[in-house]
């Protein structure tokens, strides 16, 4: 996993005297991959909690697909709902024939094999599990 340090500017004074004014630079640890700059990771964060609230207060549905898909992996609704509360974006993908955005979670299963979820927030609000597929 590649992590990234961004440079965020200058915080507090460390040092001051009359021929230097020394500032403490901040710096900012990005653990997630494939973030290259700190707003993206932000932005994927909160929707990576929105996405983990709606399954905790379970406010998701399947599609038919993703049962069906479920089934050929042999995975459960709790590798699922793992899956997404512990895994992490991806990379979110615009939807070519409804122009909504999908989100690619990547995650472990109860029993610790990596799966990949395609979800997306419906417009009334719920999150709508595409597709799941075993990596």
């Amino acid at each position: 996993m590649l992590s990234l340090f961004i440079w965020m500017g200058y915080g507090k004074r460390v040092c001051q005297s009359q021929d230097l004014i020394a500032f403490q630079p901040i710096w900012r640890f990005l653990p997630k991959s494939g973030c290259a700059v700190a707003k993206e990771c932000r932005m994927f964060d909160r929707i990576l909690n929105s996405i983990q609230e709606k399954i905790r207060t379970r406010q998701y549905i399947m599609t038919y697909h993703a049962r069906r898909e479920m089934n050929y992996d042999d995975l459960t609704i709790y590798d699922v709902e793992r899956i997404i509360l512990t895994g992490e974006i991806l990379e979110r993908q615009k939807d070519k024939t409804t122009s909504e955005w999908k989100y690619r979670v990547v995650g472990k299963t109860v029993e610790g094999g990596k799966v990949e979820v395609i979800a997306k927030i419906s417009p009334t609000g719920k999150l709508v599990v595409i597709t799941v597929y075993a990596l």
